[in-house]
């Protein structure tokens, strides 16, 4: 029997202060590294690894790297590992200088080092990068580009680009079949791209869309802010943010969502982002509001999203965060946050009896407990 979401209407406790805004939030999905979590601010990444002395959460720093500028898209390495007294940190990420930059962190016994090294430039804005993790294939990385482009490079040398209608929001590469890239535009149109057709050529294979995000682009050049996902756990399955509209394709099926439906509320950019610990989870967030901006969905319940107010915040406090209690009703809030929802991201493991949400508000990182 499926029950709905629990709902928490108290305040919430920040797990983290930064010295500046958030603006990215991405946890490792590498086996070896599913403990780190990558933290981008205005000038810098930082990387921090989770431990979990049941029920309560805790972060600890492991490195950060200094950029100077704002990173507009980041990936982890599929090869990144991480133990107590040893690591290998690789993080792909592209500056609003319009480069792409490899920043890496080596950690063996008492030896360390830590490099930031230019790769290539990208000649346009990048708004999402995917590193593959198919074996055989993880020196591949493509880029989401604001000039209507996605360009595959080979971070051992050569780049490709194949050129789609409008802005690219997002791409990410299929959790099971090497060759499929998914690129979602602004427009409302999703294609699956083959980038690893026999003739060298990137391909489409397949393309979906949102009526409703399409035909406003057509009728008003209506141009969608957001940002899709692949589903870990059934590959057919993609959800995305289109401006203040969710949805969820079955791409093996149809081209159209399968579950869509609309926040009531103002955005500025958002996305939405698949639970890899529980099938049924999915979030999306929409910044540019203070009216709750982050929403949780049940599947078996998609009407009945649950709302998450980040902006009702306890004071921070250094140390563990209580996953029992943060956010249950009485919790004292200070001033509500000035800043909306800039990123969410779900844990890449389970931690008590909880599937964890992070969501950067402002210069603090809020888990979100979902049991």
């Amino acid at each position: 029997m499926s029950i709905p979401l629990q709902a928490r209407s108290g305040a919430w406790q920040p797990a983290l202060e930064l010295l500046e805004p958030i603006s990215l939030v991405r946890c490792c999905t590498s086996p070896l590294g599913r403990d780190l979590c990558m933290i981008v601010t205005e000038t810098a990444v930082h990387v921090y690894a989770t431990s979990d002395e049941s029920p309560n959460l805790s972060f600890e720093p492991v490195t950060s790297f200094f950029l100077g500028c704002r990173a507009t898209g980041a990936s982890w390495s599929p090869s990144t590992q991480h133990a107590s007294t040893a690591w290998r940190i690789e993080i792909l990420v592209a500056t609003e200088t319009n480069e792409l930059r490899l920043l890496e962190s080596v950690r063996q016994g008492s030896e360390a080092s830590t490099s930031n090294k230019k790769l290539a430039d990208t000649y346009a804005r990048v708004s999402d990068l995917a590193w593959c993790a198919s074996p055989g294939y993880e020196s591949y990385a493509a880029a989401a580009c604001s000039d209507g482009t996605v360009r595959l490079w080979d971070l051992e040398g050569g780049c490709r680009t194949h050129y789609l209608n409008s802005a690219v929001l997002s791409v990410a590469f299929h959790p099971k079949v090497p060759k499929l890239l998914l690129a979602m535009e602004s427009s409302g149109v999703g294609y699956l791209l083959d980038w690893l057709a026999s003739d060298g050529e990137v391909r489409t294979a397949a393309s979906f869309h949102e009526p409703i995000t399409l035909g406003a682009h057509a009728t008003q050049h209506y141009e969608a802010q957001g940002a899709a996902a692949w589903q870990a756990q059934d590959a057919d399955m993609v959800g995305a943010l289109l401006g203040t509209r969710w949805c969820v394709w079955n791409v093996r099926e149809a081209s159209v969502p399968v579950a869509s439906g609309q926040l009531h509320q103002p955005s500025v950019h958002g996305g939405l982002r698949f639970c890899p610990t529980n099938s049924r989870l999915f979030a999306v967030f929409a910044h540019g509001s203070m009216t709750p901006a982050v929403h949780i969905f049940d599947s078996a319940f998609p009407a009945s999203p649950r709302s998450i107010d980040v902006h009702a915040q306890t004071p921070f406090r250094p140390g563990p965060v209580s996953l029992d209690t943060t956010g249950v009703a009485g919790t004292a809030a200070t001033l509500p946050s000035a800043y909306g929802a800039q990123s969410i991201d779900w844990m890449s493991r389970r931690m008590a009896a909880y599937d964890v949400l992070l969501v950067g508000v402002g210069r603090h990182l809020v888990p979100i407990p979902v049991a």
